[in-house]
């Protein structure tokens, strides 16, 4: 057969663009040739942005999504959600990796003689239904604990078709929710108002990382944290181990482990004392001994006592806990005393919000999937459904969960990912990844916030509740709806229930694109079509029926007499002298995220290590063993044993040993398996009572070196060795330091950067920086004399230099970092990585240093090396050191990379940027060798990413190649896509228009980034602060990033 030329050409064309278009719109799917005539809805080189809900964790933050030609690209918060305020943690960020990663189950699989064979999704229904009917009653449903629709569903088709439905989540919080049914009749996780907080105590609540709802907590944690105009907030950290939550704090009391809930029953009593609020507590308070309690956990009596009167008299306050960390025999106890502890303080109903729950209407227990194995052991349960957990990893459950599971004649698994219960499933009906699909969830009350799916799916799955509703009409089954689609299903809920209740919802601007489309497609449209499209585009509705607050609740003394105080025992041997803490992942959660290669990379906040496991240990615990860090050490408790790294953790008692959980799979995945050692499976199945919660803290654990070592892949550095990188000011000098920035607003720009530096003690003077002296004296020796010309970064070019064409007077843009701001939580490095495809380079690269993050957070234990002190020792009065830095290219307006590249591909840019052209690099190394900041990084191969993974790569973003130097941008990307439709538009670009990716997901709203040279702009406003300095100013680079000053809690030295 012959081909015209012409014809060839157009089907080769439509080939090349059908490739990269697996799902190229929201709507239906059509033949190869899409592109001949282009969906309307999909503009080539423009991005489309969906709003939807982060389902990586309980919390459910709203979430836009970026698409480029039908492929979703970036993740980001949405504005307009109470729980994201426009912001993502890592976990979030890093969602597209799961959408796209190449073990999801990819199809329907039959397992037989443990083969997987591929099914048709009509096959597959049709062996489910058989598979129920066999079991003839005898089968158990077991899901999360779920929210919304979905939850509705499910109880519905369970109870149509005669199924037992159990929930279970790894991190369920059972003793919180027990603890304020017992006191306030009230069975609920309440919602916790961080930002007007003033006082905040968490006796082993990581609320940064994975309690409750972390974006949230963080946000509104910093906001009243922060130093603002004079005031800050204070943060004290109770229990034997400083997660990175913990860090945080101001204060740390170092309660033993198992007796955090006596620390909170004797502060309660002081409050009590001190506000005279005991009400029906009184006589129970009056029995608490607040001496006997501080010896028996290990704290001075009057650092209780001064945390208490703090508590009492500080402003509005809150305590929190217990969370995994802390959640002991005594983990109701702890509960109790916490809520106990706001009770006296009057925050039941303030800062403590019980009429608007936390996940609502609640998770699963612990107790009720330890019983299902029990059952299953016993034989009594002929099948099992599973959408959700993963139990057979992520908790213990006794003598051979996998025994008991192989019992069950038969096992379907809706799970996305082949994790360690679905590699036991006989039928696998993978369901959709959220951003593929329809649903909504209730992170809070009164709170509905939509699933939506933003692209085609990647694979052929089918939507779990899509499958549910063909199988209830393959039986016949009848439910209270006719819908054949789940979207139908949640449409109908949406009219009859939320619809007639919604408050308004926010139109678009007058004027704009959305609002002229919004007004065009009402036209003959019904009231709920038109709400129903608006709520899409807002991505979350607000009921305020539900979120008013109902008669205050009522404390009962009965209920506190129920709780046994006692301080637990611990199992173990006899000589085995340390206390085993198991803490969740901040990156991992509860294991089920392990196998994103960006959270893989991502360094722990904490140890700075990626890609394993190890074993925390106090230091001078590690001196005295023989142990350093990367020494191999044996943790033994009565439930195994595993071999791995040492790291010493000065936040870590002397008699505790810490493993963080999330490694050690045996399935879900290529980044996953086969790393590091599941910390879960150390502690015995014991269930708390009365929550039913598992005991997380319980065991007794022996730590023995066993003579061998290996290098551990860990980026970064313990101490600051004296360099004053990450700085601090006391609280009197920063208030101090306000009029000196008011008075730096009127003398010229070229001398403002200078005395703004000298006012916040941190000048060009030698006195002033410990290392000018250093810097002056290696000029001298090489002949350069002394740096004579100070510049702020807004004075660009520097006075003193020349850049001849490039010279231009605006913009200059800068960033304005606030380290008071920055909770090291890493979310602007998985930012950083999806928007600028940085390449994963694996565990061996990163012991190498070869890690490639444009962006990097630095960790430092303390700040006072200059005076002797050591790292795991706490200044006077407990506070603890720790401070975090976000370091990356300072955009240097005398940048040392520059001069030094043979071939000129590090450049200035007219606007101040330090550009890097990638295909004129030879990959000299010279500017990385140049750079006194080392934010420079080389590709030593060529990366890849395994299909579909590179279905994420930002096409506005080269991606490199082995031998290319790389380095942060600004995100020059979204620079020059805003100049490019401001000028399009006519129009100047506004400040606060261009936000790159670090900057857009900090929860803490740490990073600013704008024109310096607008002196309106918000970035000139904030380095104009009197706590502004530049990270070693003294070699003259004229960075373009501020940093503001940790202000230190009062009455601690800096």
């Amino acid at each position: 057969m012959s081909m015209e030329r012409r014809q060839f050409l157009k089907v080769i064309g439509a080939a090349g663009a059908g490739a990269g278009l697996f799902g190229c719109s929201t709507q239906g799917a059509e033949r190869l040739l899409p592109y001949v005539v282009a969906p309307e809805d999909v503009v080539p080189g423009l991005s489309t942005w969906f709003r939807t809900t982060c389902r990586e964790c309980p919390a459910g933050c709203g979430m836009d999504i970026r698409t480029r030609e039908g492929r979703a690209v970036k993740a980001e918060g949405n504005p307009l959600s109470p729980i994201a305020h426009g912001r993502l943690c890592a976990r979030g960020q890093a969602s597209l990796h799961g959408l796209y990663n190449p073990d999801r189950v990819p199809q329907a699989f039959a397992r037989v003689d443990g083969q997987l064979q591929p099914l048709s999704w009509d096959e597959a229904e049709q062996r489910l239904v058989a598979a129920l009917q066999q079991a003839a009653g005898r089968t158990v449903f077991l899901t999360a604990g779920l929210t919304g629709t979905m939850d509705r569903l499910l109880d519905e088709w369970t109870a149509a078709f005669g199924i037992e439905r159990v929930r279970f989540d790894t991190f369920a919080f059972e003793p919180v929710r027990t603890a304020y049914r017992l006191l306030f009749g009230a069975d609920v996780l309440p919602s916790h108002d961080f930002a007007n907080a003033e006082v905040v105590v968490s006796f082993g609540a990581d609320f940064m990382e994975t309690w409750l709802s972390p974006v949230d907590y963080a946000h509104g944690f910093v906001r009243a944290h922060a130093y603002n105009n004079g005031r800050r907030g204070h943060f004290v950290w109770v229990g034997p181990h400083q997660s990175l939550t913990g860090l945080n704090a101001d204060e740390w009391l170092p309660a033993r482990p198992g007796t955090e809930h006596l620390v909170a029953l004797a502060m309660a009593r002081i409050v009590a004392e001190q506000t005279g609020q005991a009400g029906a507590a009184a006589s129970f308070l009056q029995q608490v001994d607040v001496g006997a309690a501080a010896e028996q956990a290990g704290v001075p009596e009057d650092r209780i006592r001064q945390v208490a009167r703090a508590f009492a008299n500080g402003g509005r306050s809150l305590a929190v806990g217990p969370g995994v960390a802390s959640s002991s025999r005594a983990a109701t106890a702890l509960a109790a005393a916490v809520a106990l502890l706001n009770y006296v303080a009057g925050n039941i109903g303030r800062t403590v919000r019980l009429d608007r729950p936390e996940l609502a209407p609640g998770a699963g227990s612990y107790r009720a999937v330890l019983d299902l194995f029990e059952r299953m052991r016993r034989g009594e349960v002929g099948a099992l459904l599973v959408y959700g957990p993963n139990p057979l990893y992520s908790v213990p459950l006794g003598e051979d969960p996998a025994g008991a599971l192989a019992r069950v004649p038969f096992i379907a698994s809706f799970n996305t990912f082949p994790d360690e219960t679905t590699e036991r499933a006989h039928l696998l009906l993978p369901d959709h990844h959220f951003l593929e699909s329809w649903g909504d969830h209730v992170p809070r009350a009164g709170v509905y916030s939509l699933v939506q799916p933003v692209m085609m799916p990647v694979f052929q799955t089918k939507q779990t509740g899509d499958v549910l509703l063909s199988v209830a009409r393959r039986v016949g089954v009848a439910l209270s709806s006719d819908a054949t689609t789940f979207y139908d299903y949640l449409r109908e809920r949406w009219e009859r229930e939320i619809f007639p209740r919604s408050a308004p919802l926010p139109e678009p601007p007058a004027g704009s694109p959305e609002a002229i489309e919004a007004v065009a497609a009402r036209a003959g449209q019904s009231p709920f079509e038109n709400w129903w499209r608006q709520a899409l585009q807002v991505g979350v509705v607000i009921v305020p029926s539900e979120t008013q607050a109902p008669a205050p609740a009522q404390f009962s003394a009965a209920g506190l007499a129920q709780i046994d105080f006692s301080v637990p025992q611990f199992t173990g041997a006899e000589d085995a002298e340390f206390h085993l803490v198991v803490y969740p992942s901040y990156r991992f959660y509860d294991g089920a995220l392990a196998n994103r290669p960006w959270l893989q990379e991502l360094p722990d906040p904490i140890s700075k290590i990626s890609w394993i496991s190890w074993v925390e240990v106090n230091p001078e615990t590690a001196e005295r063993l023989g142990l350093v860090e990367g020494s191999i050490a044996e943790v033994a408790t009565p439930y195994g044993r595993v071999e791995l790294p040492v790291w010493p953790h000065p936040g870590l008692r002397p008699d505790t040993i810490a493993i963080q959980l999330g490694q050690g799979h045996e399935a879900l995945g290529r980044y996953a398996q086969n790393r590091g050692v599941n910390a879960a499976h150390l502690i015995g199945a014991e269930v708390e009572q009365p929550s039913g919660g598992l005991v997380w803290q319980q065991v007794r654990a022996s730590l023995r070196a066993t003579g061998r070592w290996e290098r551990i892949p860990e980026s970064g550095n313990a101490t600051q060795a004296g360099r004053e990188i990450a700085r601090a000011m006391t609280l009197a000098e920063a208030r101090s330091a306000e009029p000196a920035r008011l008075a730096a607003a009127a003398v010229p720009a070229a001398a403002a950067g200078q005395e703004r530096m000298e006012a916040a003690g941190g000048g060009h003077g030698a006195e002033s920086h410990p290392m000018e002296a250093a810097v002056r004296e290696l000029q001298d020796v090489g002949g350069f004399g002394p740096v004579t010309v100070p510049a702020g970064p807004q004075d660009y070019p520097p006075p003193g230099t020349h850049y001849g064409e490039y010279t231009q007077t605006q913009p200059r843009w800068a960033m304005a970092i606030d380290l008071e701001r920055c909770i090291g939580c890493s979310a602007c490095i998985t930012a950083c990585y999806a928007e600028n495809n940085i390449g994963i380079v694996g565990p061996e690269q990163v012991k190498k240093g070869r890690i490639l993050h444009w962006m990097r957070i630095e960790r430092y234990f303390y700040g006072h090396e200059e005076h002797g002190q050591e790292a795991h020792e706490p200044a006077e009065g407990g506070y603890q050191p720790t401070r975090f830095i976000p370091m990356l290219c300072q955009q240097c307006g005398n940048a040392p990379c520059e001069p030094v590249c043979p071939v000129y591909a590090a450049y200035h840019t007219p606007d101040g940027l330090n550009g890097q052209i990638y295909n004129r690099c030879v990959g000299t190394r010279y500017c990385a060798n140049n750079c006194p900041y080392k934010v420079r990084y080389f590709n030593w191969y060529t990366w890849e990413w395994p299909e579909p993974l590179s279905w994420q790569l930002n096409p506005d973003v080269t991606v490199r190649e082995k031998g290319v130097m790389e380095k942060c941008t600004f995100c020059v990307q979204r620079i020059r896509e805003a100049q490019h439709r401001a000028r399009l538009e006519g129009r100047s670009v506004p400040d606060g228009e261009i936000v790159p990716a670090c900057a857009q997901t900090c929860p803490g709203d740490a990073i600013v980034f704008g024109n310096i040279k607008d002196p309106n702009s918000r970035v000139a406003r904030i380095a104009a602060s009197g706590r502004g300095y530049r990270v070693l100013e003294g070699l003259n680079t004229q960075s373009g990033i501020v940093y503001l000053k940790q202000v230190l809690p009062e009455g601690v030295e800096a």
